[in-house]
C-alpha cells in the first residue's frame, strides 16, 4: 500500500538497522482522543504523542480557517519543513507495519495540527497510486 522512512525516534537519521521504512498497511479514518500517533518529518524526524482534540478550526491566515483539524503533542514539536509529513500509528512496536491517519499540517499553540485521511480522501478523491511518504531530506 504504501512506505513511510523510518528514522530513530526524536531524530532525522533513518533506521537502517530494523528496517528503513514504515510500511502502511492500512489507512484510518478519524483518530480518537488519546489515540497515540507518530509523524516523521524531515526537520525533526520520528516523534509521538496523544491526541488532544479531535476537531478544531485551525487557522491558517487572517479570517481563514481549516475546519476540523486534528491536534496531537508529540514529545518534540514540528517544526518548518515537518508540513506535509505522514502521521501514522504503530499497532504493533514489535512491527514496521502502521496505518496511515493523515498529514501534518503545523503548529497551534503548543499542539501539532493534522488533517486525516477521511477528511484528504473526501476532498481529492481515493488516491490512485501507492500512496508514497518520504520526504526531499532523506533521500528517497
Amino acid at each position: 500500500m504504501g512506505a513511510i522512512v523510518k528514522t530513530y525516534f526524536e531524530s532525522t537519521t533513518i533506521d537502517h538497522a530494523s528496517g528503513p521504512r514504515f510500511r502502511i498497511v492500512q489507512i484510518g479514518g478519524w483518530p480518537q482522543m488519546d489515540q497515540w500517533l507518530s509523524k516523521v518529518g524531515e526537520t525533526t524526524g520520528w516523534t509521538s504523542g496523544p491526541v488532544t482534540s479531535t476537531c478544531i478550526n485551525a487557522p491558517v491566515a487572517s479570517n481563514k480557517y481549516l475546519l476540523c483539524q486534528q491536534q496531537f503533542n508529540p514529545q518534540k514539536r514540528s517544526l518548518g519543513g515537518d508540513s506535509g509529513a505522514p502521521v501514522f500509528s504503530q499497532e504493533n512496536l514489535q512491527s514496521n507495519d502502521v496505518v496511515l491517519y493523515g498529514s501534518l499540517v503545523g503548529e497551534m499553540g503548543v499542539s501539532t495540527v493534522m488533517t486525516n485521511m477521511a477528511q484528504i480522501t473526501f476532498e481529492l478523491g481515493p488516491s490512485p497510486v501507492t500512496w508514497q511518504f518520504c520526504a526531499s531530506g532523506f533521500g528517497c
